[in-house]
Order: structure tokens, then sequence, then C-alpha cells
């Protein structure tokens, strides 16, 4: 089941993006990359995109545009060359590395096909117009990756972090689903609850260089409960409680939680 609801929500969670600068501690953006701070970014107008270097190790997600958007950010053109649908890529600008899930979507729509083009925004980084963009890895439908080693294990351990927060609050969705359609809407509030209320740990006694592995994981934890908090919150508004017409709405409740639960399974059928 799909409602109207998840349609919209996975056009609005097309992708999510996460940004590595300085020890590479990501900000998370949806549809596009947020800032990092401007201490970070160079100078404005003295990029010139056209003499920018390209870099790429892997062996066919090519850069075929760039194009400067105002003052702040770039839009790069990329061409998935590989026989296989594209589920993820890092690319790095300048000294800031950016990485794009199109899992989060659910559907393979999202995914870029072989042959096919995908544009995305990133805000000019520090030392762009020294370093240039280099593109860093790629992940296929498969879960084959390609590129630099470092960079795929930033990918897959961030996936593990998400694939591991999905799959516990699944298991809190369906436990819901066994209640009586009177009690739905308190069992959401419930889990939300229990998704943003519980801290997430990390490690900072080791530098990122010598603890790639659990700072992605942390990434991945944390990012993925606040995208999480919001699905939820949406189903919670939009079935806000109407005492004259309480059938219908518990049923509605009902049906917003069956429909999240299969889009959580989609999704963990893909990371």
């Amino acid at each position: 089941m799909r409602g109207t609801f998840f349609t919209a929500f996975a056009i609005a969670l097309g992708f999510v993006t996460v940004t590595f600068s300085g020890l590479r501690e990501p900000t998370s953006g949806h549809v596009s990359q947020q800032g990092i701070g401007r201490s970070l970014e160079e100078p404005e107008g003295n990029l010139k995109v056209e003499r920018l270097k390209v870099t790429n190790e892997t062996r066919a997600l090519e850069v075929i545009n760039i194009e400067k958007l105002g003052l702040r950010d770039i839009r790069l053109t990329l061409r998935n060359g590989y026989d296989k649908k594209i589920t993820g890529f890092q690319v790095s600008v300048g000294a800031g590395r950016v990485q794009t899930d199109l899992t989060v979507g659910g559907d393979d729509a999202y995914f870029i096909l072989p042959g096919s083009t995908y544009q995305g925004i990133y805000a000019i980084q520090h030392e762009t117009d020294t370093r240039g963009i280099t593109i860093l890895a790629v992940i296929l439908e498969d879960g084959t990756t390609d590129g630099d080693a470092e960079a795929i294990e930033e990918v897959e351990c961030y996936r593990l972090g998400m694939k591991m927060e999905r799959k516990r609050v699944l298991s809190l969705l369906q436990d819901a689903l066994k209640l009586d359609d009177s009690e739905i809407a308190s069992a959401l509030s419930r889990v939300e609850y229990q998704v943003s209320s519980l801290p997430v740990t990390q490690d900072k006694t080791q530098p990122y260089e010598k603890n790639r592995r659990l700072y992605n994981i942390y990434f991945g934890t944390r990012d993925e409960r606040m995208r999480i908090v919001r699905e939820i919150q949406d189903i919670i508004h939009r079935h806000h409680p109407d005492t004259s017409q309480e059938v219908n709405q518990s049923l509605a409740f009902r049906q917003g939680l069956l429909g999240l639960v299969e889009y959580y399974k989609r999704i963990l059928a893909k990371l």
C-alpha cells in the first residue's frame, strides 16, 4: 500500500546528502545540500567553473557539465555509464565531501538509470578552485561498489547506520499495528517520542581518521532518526483526532501506519 503521502514524501526526500568537511562530520540535507558555514566557502564571485579540475575515482560515473549558480553554488550534471542503476554516490567539492543516497525515496524510480543523467546542486567549498571536483564512489543496485576505498567505506557505514535504525523502528511500528484502531494514534506518538528522545552517542576519543567506521555509522543513525521523526509526525498531523469522526480517524491512522510500514520495508530491501 502506498498512499498519496508516501508519494509526496518520496518526492520531497528523493535523496539525502551528507556533507563532510574538516573532520568530515556531515550536515544532513534533503533535496539539496544544506550550507555548512561561510568560513568553509570560497570568496564570493572568485570561482571560474570552466577552469575547475575534474578527477574521477570511478569507472563510469562522469561529470558532463558544471554550471555556476549565483555566487555560492554550482550544479553538476552526472551521467551513469554503468549497465546498472546507481543507488548512491559520493563526490568532493574542494575540501568538502557530499554523499547522496537515493534509497530514501523507497522506489527504484529515484535511482540513476544506465545512460541517464542526474543533476545536483552543491555549495562552493574551501579550496574548490585548487582541488576541483572529484567523483569518489558509487553504489550500484546489486550492492556492488566502485571508486575510492575510503569513500566506499564511508558510504557503506553510513548506510549501515540507516539500516540498523530503520529495522529497529520498523519493529516498533509493526507492534503498533497489533493494537486496536483506537490505540494507533497514541502508539504512533509513543514511537515518535522514543525515536526523537533516544540519545545517539558518539565516541570522540579517537579522531575521525582512526575511527572512520563508527563515525559514519553514527552519522547514518542520527540522520535516519531525523527522517523517521518527520515521517511519523506527518501522519500524526494529517490525521489529528476529530471527536466527531472518531471511527474514520482511527481507520485513517491505521492506513497511514500500514503505508509507513510498507514504505520502510521497501527502503530496507534496497539498503
